[in-house]
């Protein structure tokens, strides 16, 4: 279902960039790269432009394999930006993520915090902060956190990305967000108020708006709090695994609570693992975070 949101969206973009849809059999060299032109020249990341490009490759090469289209002598995708750049640094340095950690904190223990900030920036930090806690949580699974996950002062939940299962220990900081957001989200079966209507298709489609939304907020909240950087939600996911790191907890540990499975050699260690070690690790995270 994702791949298939992800080929609507590109062909979305294709009628807004052409006004039309093209049949396959219309696609040429030609086409292909005026359409690339038309993404960069709406200043789109170079891996976004890639994302909506390897898209559109594969749904040539759908129609190909399906015989709707013939294959083309030449390459209609030949020299056209499909990879993968590397991407800027994402964590925050550990003094701002303090420092978003400490408004936060205030805002979730309903103290003054920034007296410019707004009701939804001031939300959008605590959504930071607490993915930040909850072992560098992405912002998706955390829109997709149910009531139903929390068990036993943990959230055991999988991972949308890999599939893993999760357990994160809930500290009394990540406890007052949810009490926070409790009020607002009375009768839904999310925790946080991301996602609304049910429904596999309009849900994602409300995830993606609140992304954007979120990461929009991010950075007018994160200026207002003197933070230089501009970042995104996925910040804090970074910004974990570097402190983590910079704490010295092991590669193995930090890897289980990030929940990653491309590592064969670490799935080797991970299969070793107690989920003791991971929450232990995630505590000395949190009690640093709250050093001065």
């Amino acid at each position: 279902m994702k791949k298939l949101n992800h080929y609507v969206e590109t062909l979305s973009e294709i009628l807004k960039s052409e006004g039309k849809f093209r049949t396959a059999r219309a696609y040429r060299l030609a086409q292909i790269r005026r359409y690339e032109r038309w993404l960069v020249r709406r200043q789109l990341a170079m891996n976004t432009v890639s994302f909506y490009m390897r898209n559109l490759r594969a749904i040539y090469n759908r129609a190909v394999r399906a015989n709707i289209v013939g294959k083309k002598r030449e390459n209609p995708f030949s020299g056209v930006y499909t990879g993968i750049a590397k991407t800027v640094k994402r964590a925050l340095a550990e003094a701002d993520v303090k420092r978003l950690s400490a408004v936060a904190s205030n805002i979730s223990s309903f103290q003054p915090a920034l007296p410019a900030l707004k009701q939804t920036e001031a939300e959008a930090l605590l959504i930071f902060h607490f993915c930040l806690l909850a072992q560098g949580m992405s912002f998706a699974d955390a829109a997709f956190l149910k009531k139903k996950m929390l068990r036993d002062k943990n959230i055991v939940y999988r991972r949308r990305k890999t599939g893993k299962d999760i357990i994160v220990f809930v500290n009394p900081d990540m406890q007052k967000i949810i009490d926070f957001f409790a009020a607002r989200v009375p009768d839904s079966c999310y925790i946080f108020p991301i996602i609304g209507k049910s429904g596999e298709e309009d849900e994602y489609r409300q995830y993606c708006s609140a992304l954007s939304r979120q990461n929009r907020l991010l950075k007018t909240a994160g200026r207002k709090a003197g933070i230089a950087r501009e970042f995104s939600s996925h910040a804090a996911r970074h910004s974990w695994a570097s402190i983590a790191r910079n704490l010295e907890i092991p590669l193995t540990i930090i890897s289980a609570a990030l929940g990653h499975s491309s590592e064969r050699t670490t799935q080797i260690y991970l299969s070793q693992l107690e989920t003791g070690q991971v929450s232990k690790a995630n505590m000395k995270i949190a009690r640093f975070l709250k050093q001065k």
